[in-house]
Order: structure tokens, then C-alpha cells, then sequence
């Protein structure tokens, strides 16, 4: 399985409790029904490079540290049930920042990334955590779903800083950072 990469955030760690009392409820409520992402795997990411080489994505990671980049303040934003909400394969928390900071981040990431990755993604961006899948073989529409789903409490807009970008690489499912680029 080859390296692939990605650039995003990593949560701040009360924002990480969160998502994990999120989990740990989902859990309880539907162990067998969502398979739970682990804890270090935990992050937002800003674009999906995919199966990109190693000098592409130094190349990446260098003109994004040469880039006047801004730290600021996020928080979470309640549960995003993917594809949509009567079709939740994929559970997660959504994340805004206060004005425009994080599309004016994510947009600079993707215009960077777009030429340099093996992935040309041109879907829209939706700022989220992904905490939780839909396990095989487990229908989207049974109704354990749904049961597990309601029983969930609200989730808390907890706060954090984003004061640097993150480089990962992903192979054979483990997380490792390549590169930290450190926001103004």
C-alpha cells in the first residue's frame, strides 16, 4: 500500500474530549454499528493529496510555509451526517470559525495542493471531524441507526486556536506527521 498524504489541522485538546464523549456515547449506544476512528487519527483535513510523490509533497509543504499564514480561533459545530442525513455512512463534527478565516485557509491549501497532488478535488469543502463509519453490511436506513443516532446528546461548540498547519502521511492505516507549518 503506498504512502498517501494530506494537510490539515490537528483538534485542540478539549475540542478532542468532545469528540471523544461523542464517541464514547455512540459507543455504548451502537458499538457493533459504527466502527469508532481512533483517537490519534482525529483531525480536519484541508485537502487530500492522495497517492502524491515525496519531493511533490515537499514541494507542497514548502510553498505553503512560504505563504503569510494566520493562525485563528475555530470551534465545533455539531453533528454533519454524511452523504446526508438520511444516508449517515459517515458520522462527524462540523467546524466553523467565527468570519471567513478557515474558507479563506482552506482555499489557500487547495489552491497550493490543486497542480502539486495526485488528487484534483473539486467537490465542495465542508469543514469536519470524522469521528465514526457506518460498519459493513450494516444498512444506512436500519433503525439501530437511527435509535443510535437520536439518543445522541448536543455537542458542545468548544473552542481552540489553529496556530499550524499539519502534513500527514497515512500507510497501512497509520498516522504519521511529516511536516508542522506554524501559522502567524
Amino acid at each position: 500500500m503506498a504512502r498517501r498524504f494530506f494537510v490539515g489541522f490537528e483538534l485542540g485538546e478539549l475540542a478532542k474530549g468532545e469528540v471523544l464523549r461523542v464517541q464514547g456515547e455512540l459507543g455504548k449506544r451502537a458499538g457493533d454499528v459504527y466502527h469508532l476512528v481512533e483517537e490519534e487519527k482525529l483531525h480536519l483535513t484541508l485537502y487530500f493529496c492522495g497517492d502524491t510523490d515525496e519531493a511533490a509533497m515537499e514541494a507542497i509543504g514548502d510553498r505553503l510555509a512560504g505563504m503569510d499564514l494566520v493562525g485563528f480561533e475555530v470551534r465545533l459545530d455539531g453533528l454533519k451526517r454524511l452523504p446526508a442525513d438520511d444516508v449517515p455512512k459517515v458520522l462527524a463534527i462540523g467546524i466553523r470559525s467565527a468570519g471567513r478565516e478557515l474558507a479563506k485557509l482552506q482555499q489557500r491549501v487547495h489552491d497550493v495542493c490543486f497542480g502539486l497532488s495526485a488528487v484534483q478535488e473539486i467537490r465542495p469543502y465542508t469543514p469536519h471531524v470524522t469521528f465514526a463509519r457506518l460498519s459493513r453490511g450494516v444498512p444506512s436506513n436500519a433503525k439501530i441507526v437511527k435509535r443510535s443516532l437520536a439518543a445522541l446528546r448536543e455537542i458542545a461548540a468548544v473552542e481552540w486556536s489553529v496556530s499550524e498547519v499539519v502534513v500527514w502521511a497515512s500507510e497501512e492505516g497509520r498516522y504519521e506527521v511529516v511536516r508542522r507549518i506554524g501559522l502567524g
